[in-house]
C-alpha cells in the first residue's frame, strides 16, 4: 500500500493523510460512516470513463461504464448510489466535485506539451538540418527503441513499443510536428525537436524524460 497524498507520521508509524491509500490497482479510503470503500477509475480522452465502487463490509458494489469523455458523471453515479444505499439520500453534489478534479486532470494532461495545430505555422521557416542527418536507432530508458526513417524525402517517426507509423512535417529548423489521436494526449498535432543526437518527442514530457539518444545511423 502506499500513500495517495502526503504520509504523516504518528505513534503507530507513518498515515496518510485523509486516510487514503492506494494497493494493487484500488484506491481505498473511508466513508463518512466509517467503512472501508475500494474504488478504481479508468479515463481516457478519446471518449470512455468507467469506475467501481465496493463496500465489501456491506457487500455492495457498482460498476459504472460510459463511452464518453472523463467528466467525472461515473463516480458521481457510483457515490450517489452508495449515499442512498448508506443514507437514504446523496451528501454532496458529487458531479461538480468530479467534474472539477477531472477537469483539472483533463487540461493538463492536454496542456502537457504544445498543440502545433492551434498555432500559425511560420511565415518564413528555416530549413534546419538535412533530413537524411536525423535517421537512425534512439533510446529511452522508460520508452525503450524509436526509429527514424526517411521515406520518399519525408521523415517517418516510429514510436516505441509497436513502432507505430506517423509521417512528420517541418515546421521550423529541427523542429517537426505529427499527427496523434491517443488516450493519453487527446487528438492533437504535436512536436518532435532534433538536437545533435537526440531527439525530444514533447506529449512525453508528463510521463518521464522525453529525450531520446541516437544509439545507431
Amino acid at each position: 500500500m502506499v500513500c495517495r497524498n502526503e504520509e504523516k507520521s504518528s505513534p503507530s508509524g507513518p498515515k496518510c493523510t485523509g486516510d487514503e491509500y492506494y494497493g494493487l490497482g484500488w484506491d481505498v479510503g473511508y466513508r463518512a460512516s466509517g467503512e472501508k470503500f475500494l474504488s478504481h477509475s479508468g479515463a481516457f480522452l478519446l471518449g470512455a470513463a468507467t469506475t467501481v465502487y465496493m463496500i465489501p463490509s456491506k457487500q455492495i458494489g457498482i460498476v459504472v461504464l460510459t463511452n464518453g469523455a472523463p467528466v467525472g458523471l461515473p463516480e458521481a453515479i457510483a457515490l450517489t448510489f452508495l449515499d442512498d444505499f448508506e443514507y437514504g439520500v446523496p451528501r454532496n453534489d458529487y458531479l461538480t466535485l468530479a467534474g472539477e478534479a477531472f477537469a483539472g486532470k483533463r487540461n493538463g494532461a492536454l496542456a502537457s506539451s504544445c498543440n502545433y495545430s492551434t498555432k500559425k505555422p511560420p511565415s518564413n521557416p528555416s530549413p534546419g538540418g538535412q533530413p537524411s542527418s536525423f535517421v537512425g536507432t534512439y533510446e529511452n530508458p522508460y520508452f525503450g527503441k524509436l526509429e527514424i526513417e526517411e521515406q520518399q524525402g519525408k521523415l517517418i517517426l516510429r514510436l516505441p513499443p509497436l513502432g507505430t507509423y506517423y509521417e512528420l512535417s517541418h515546421w521550423d529548423g529541427n523542429t517537426y510536428t505529427y499527427y496523434i489521436a491517443n488516450e493519453l494526449s487527446g487528438a492533437a498535432r504535436r512536436g518532435v525537436k532534433f538536437s545533435g543526437n537526440s531527439v525530444t518527442v514533447e506529449n512525453l514530457a508528463f510521463e518521464y524524460s522525453n529525450v531520446f539518444h541516437r544509439v545507431q545511423h
